[in-house]
């Protein structure tokens, strides 16, 4: 754990694959009766598709070791206490290289559905509906990177696996990726 060669491995930010489309598209049919085109012509639809590779993350061990008695030389001493290195925190797992996992993809669509109605020569009312994530599907933003669990049983270390390790831990909570929402707005400019 002390050895900062371990660490070298690629970034958390390392995402190998991203695919952003938009595309504008506005009714206009022609052909239709002067009924079928008032209702049919002058929408707006605003499809965005996104979807790119989960983050990397690292596998840490964690957990507490108390204090044990240990020779050193003909005198005897403890071991400091909180794990491997005595921060009490996590510690990456030494025999994975770091950033070796990552999260599963990240895919969502948005979409705007607009209409704008003329009210004067210089005035227009919009009416307009945006949906965002519309297929609701669940975006993992976060994971149990803890891989093993520390704990001490007289002067012996044990590590147990931890079968939560690479589960969700954060579903879609973040500030960007969350459930299905939708909104409504008038807008009107002159």
């Amino acid at each position: 754990p002390f050895d900062p060669q371990a660490d070298s491995g690629l970034s958390p930010f390392d995402r190998r694959h991203k695919f952003v489309a938009s595309v504008v598209y506005n009714t206009n049919f022609s052909g239709l009766s002067d009924a079928g085109k008032a209702i049919l012509n002058g929408w707006t639809i605003a499809p965005i598709v996104n979807m790119y590779s989960g983050f990397r993350y690292t596998a840490v061990t964690n957990g507490f070791t108390p204090p044990t008695a240990v020779a050193t030389g003909s005198t005897f001493g403890t071991s400091p206490a909180g794990g491997i290195n005595g921060s009490n925190g996590s510690l990456r797992f030494g025999l994975t290289p770091n950033n070796a996992f990552h999260t599963p993809p990240i895919k969502y669509v948005d979409l705007r559905i607009s209409r704008r109605f003329k009210v004067t020569e210089g005035s227009k009312i919009e009416l307009l509906a945006e949906g965002f994530n519309i297929f609701n599907r669940t975006q993992v933003t976060g994971v149990n990177n803890r891989m093993y669990v520390l704990s001490a049983s007289g002067n012996n270390v044990i590590a147990t696996f931890d079968p939560t390790f690479g589960t969700a831990s954060d579903l879609s909570n973040g500030f960007f990726f969350r459930e299905r929402q939708i909104q409504l707005a008038v807008r009107f400019e002159f």
